[in-house]
């Protein structure tokens, strides 16, 4: 139901660079590099690669480098009364950030906070936000609530790493 929900389609990441790519809010790009999903904030988010980073899923990630100034979102076509099932992974991005983070996945009204104890070295975690649909299109949002920078002394901002969304509908399994 999500477009692009693996961020395997995004911007070019040239070979022999380590750091990512950056991808400006919607107020700098009226067009996201980043089919399916806006940039809904002042600052960028990282698209980052496997190649050099540690990726839940796939061969592409996105790390919210920005704290509660950068949110990633998408609108979807909902069936209001129907309930879904947000999945998604979140996990550091094996570059020295380390510390307790959270990221925070809206959908519509319903919020729910997945913390995340970083070490650094990489790893994930699945986490799922069940909510029933209120409208005929629901936005779903992450942001990172919390600031961090790299151990490794180069001032460095980092933060959660998002990857391997999906969105499903479910059962009602309550009728016979």
């Amino acid at each position: 139901m999500l477009k692009n929900g693996n961020f395997e389609e995004g911007p070019y990441i040239f070979p022999n660079t380590s750091w990512g790519v950056l991808i400006p809010s919607n107020i700098e790009d009226d067009h996201s590099p980043l089919p399916g999903w806006m940039i809904e904030s002042l600052k960028a988010v990282k698209y980052i690669d496997s190649d050099h980073f540690g990726v839940p899923e796939g061969k592409r990630a996105i790390e919210l480098v920005a704290g509660r100034e950068i949110a990633l979102a998408q609108t979807v076509r909902t069936v209001p009364g129907k309930t879904y099932d947000l999945f998604f992974s979140i996990g550091d991005a094996k570059n020295s950030c380390e510390g307790s983070m959270m990221v925070e996945a809206t959908t519509g009204k319903v919020i729910l906070q997945v913390p995340y104890e970083s070490k650094g070295m990489g790893g994930f975690k699945r986490a799922k936000l069940r909510f029933k649909a209120i409208s005929r299109r629901t936005r779903i949002r992450f942001l990172s609530t919390f600031y961090h920078m790299k151990s490794d002394n180069s001032g460095s901002l980092c933060g959660l790493v998002v990857d391997d969304v999906r969105l499903v509908s479910v059962r009602n399994l309550g009728r016979a």
